[in-house]
């Protein structure tokens, strides 16, 4: 999720959150899976609601991906969402997590995004996402 500001310059909204698999916190795009029957475009907004507080826009979904194709079947959808950090909306934003699950926002510059990661990580001992760090890798090519 990008939030946009008319004085401010854009950021991404990202989510820290313990991953038992892991042992340690990961950096994350806000996500989750589909209710039944459920469109992806309710549920990027539904998720970035109940996991950061905050509402927005969808802009464009992506077509269905493989994620980790040598291990499952699991299909995937991306959400760009533009959130308008001014809106009166996003003033207060307050979480709805799911049973058991915490997540902290992590508000990051999109410039220079794959170094910021890099030392935020190393400064908190966390992983990002492959997903999130393969946004950053391909954002920062000039091609």
């Amino acid at each position: 999720p990008i939030i946009s500001y008319k004085e401010k310059e854009n950021q991404l909204i990202l989510v820290k959150q313990f991953r038992p698999s892991t042992g340690r916190y990961c950096l994350e795009f806000p996500a989750g899976l589909c209710e039944k029957e459920e469109d992806p475009e309710v549920t990027a907004l539904r998720e970035l609601r109940e996991e950061t507080g905050y509402v927005g826009r969808i802009e464009k979904v992506s077509a269905a991906f493989g994620a980790s194709v040598a291990l499952g079947n699991t299909k995937v959808k991306s959400a760009i969402v533009r959130i308008d950090g001014d809106h009166e909306d996003n003033q207060n934003p307050q979480t709805n997590f799911d049973e058991g699950e915490f997540t902290e926002n992590v508000f990051v510059p999109v410039n220079g995004l794959p170094q910021y990661l890099q030392e935020y990580c190393d400064k908190h001992d966390c992983l990002v996402d492959v997903s999130l760090g393969l946004f950053a890798e391909a954002s920062a090519l000039s091609l």
